[in-house]
């Protein structure tokens, strides 16, 4: 039997699983895309940029809560239907050598992350709505990445990053009588974890199927209603060049 406090966690643990397992699949993917006949000799230091599309397969949230007064607070949760996001980065590859001259690869990176997650449905106690609207999310984040690695034509990377986040969030209505949740946009810490397997297509440019996993923030402030954070998981595709 599983007590409340445990079932985010084991929530989270299953996404990130999936999103393990997905990258897996992408990455025997990549392996098997043809290339040009002659060897490919790409970038390992210099700045680069990326565009990336991305589906959302899992959106999670441990919902939302109306504190009417006199100590009486009134949860809620919300159902999510997956949607898009997108993202945009810029950033710098260097190559250090190890003592045994083996080279480790880092990326450092700023990252432009946006996209929406289409709301189902929200309950309250024991009144219940259907929704047909979305909650939109943009995300500023500093990235790092390692790669963990190298083939002749395939590179793995593995990171994540910490910045910050907005939601927009319409109104909720109908759940109850007394109870309603006006619009709202958060704002705060945001996190992600990265994992990217690429393809290179020239010195310059390659191909990539990425997996990550993003935190995104609650209601910070003292109003009285409140709601909690915003998981995303996502797969997408991308395309990178250096210059």
């Amino acid at each position: 039997m599983l007590y409340d406090s445990e079932r985010p966690m084991k929530k989270i643990y299953t996404t990130l699983r999936q999103v393990v397992k997905a990258t897996a699949f992408f990455g025997m993917v990549a392996t098997t895309l043809p290339v040009q006949a002659q060897e490919v000799t790409y970038n390992t230091e210099g700045w680069y940029g990326t565009a990336a599309l991305s589906k959302i397969i899992d959106t999670e949230s441990s919902g939302m809560q109306a504190n009417l007064g006199s100590g009486v607070i009134r949860p809620g949760e919300i159902d999510y239907n997956g949607n898009f996001a997108g993202a945009l980065a810029v950033g710098h590859e260097n190559s250090f050598c190890r003592k045994n001259n083996t080279p480790i690869y880092l990326r450092t990176e700023g990252e432009y992350l946006m996209g929406s997650a289409d709301r189902k449905s929200a309950t309250v106690d024991q009144y219940h709505t259907v929704l047909d609207d979305s909650v939109d999310f943009r995300a500023l984040f500093a990235n790092a990445l390692l790669g963990i690695e190298d083939t002749q034509h395939t590179r793995w990377w593995l990171g994540g990053g910490i910045g910050y986040g907005w939601i927009d969030r319409p109104a909720i209505t109908g759940c109850s009588s007394t109870c309603s949740f006006a619009a709202a946009t958060t704002d705060g810490f945001a996190w992600q974890l990265k994992a990217v397997v690429e393809r290179t297509i020239s010195k310059n440019a390659a191909l990539f199927a990425e997996a990550r996993y993003v935190a995104l923030p609650g209601e910070s402030n003292g109003t009285s209603q409140c709601y909690d954070d915003i998981n995303v998981a996502t797969l997408g595709i991308g395309f990178r060049s250096y210059f």
